[in-house]
């Protein structure tokens, strides 16, 4: 071991193998970790798509919920008849008209309360008032509207219609 080239060689070979060894070893270990990331990524998207199926099915209850509200607001409940009927009543008398119940039927069927009432102001406010009834917020379906007028110029309309409850199966 005189030959001070050789002893260089030797040492570069030596740290060759251990820098290659070092390499081997510290790719095994990136691998590893590479294999468990693709594993937590596989999870966490798994994981997400089952949250974001949750997160629509949530959306969707959400506005399911709003669109049965606004579809039961144009109900008129079987229990709310008399304060619907006064409703009405205010409603003619701030258009300056006087609005009377003649009738109501009992709810048939197809989930429809017929009502009869009699309106009777100026032609403008009769009017007005019987288009404030058939343009409602609920529904309703206008099935006879009669107008006359009285010797001193008052209108009356008899006026029936009938409105929407629901139903409960």
């Amino acid at each position: 071991m005189k030959n001070p080239s050789l002893i260089q060689f030797v040492l570069a070979c030596l740290f060759f193998v251990v820098v290659v060894g070092f390499y081997v070893l510290l790719f095994g270990q990136v691998k590893k970790l590479s294999t468990e990331s693709r594993t937590l990524a596989a999870s966490i998207e798994e994981k997400s798509s089952v949250n974001s199926g949750t997160s629509a099915s949530r959306v969707g209850l959400s506005e399911l919920a709003e669109s049965e509200a606004a579809i039961k607001s144009r109900f008129v409940a079987t229990a709310g008849v008399v304060p619907f009927l006064e409703s009405l009543e205010s409603l003619a008398s701030s258009l300056g008209a006087s609005a009377s119940v003649v009738s109501v039927s009992d709810p048939d069927a197809t989930g429809r309360i017929e009502i009869a009432l009699s309106i009777t102001g100026s032609f403008e406010s009769v009017l007005k008032t019987v288009g404030a009834i058939e343009y409602g917020p609920y529904g309703s379906a206008t099935q006879n509207l009669a107008l006359d007028v009285s010797d001193e110029g008052k209108w009356r309309a008899a006026l029936v219609f009938a409105v929407v409850t629901p139903q409960t199966p």
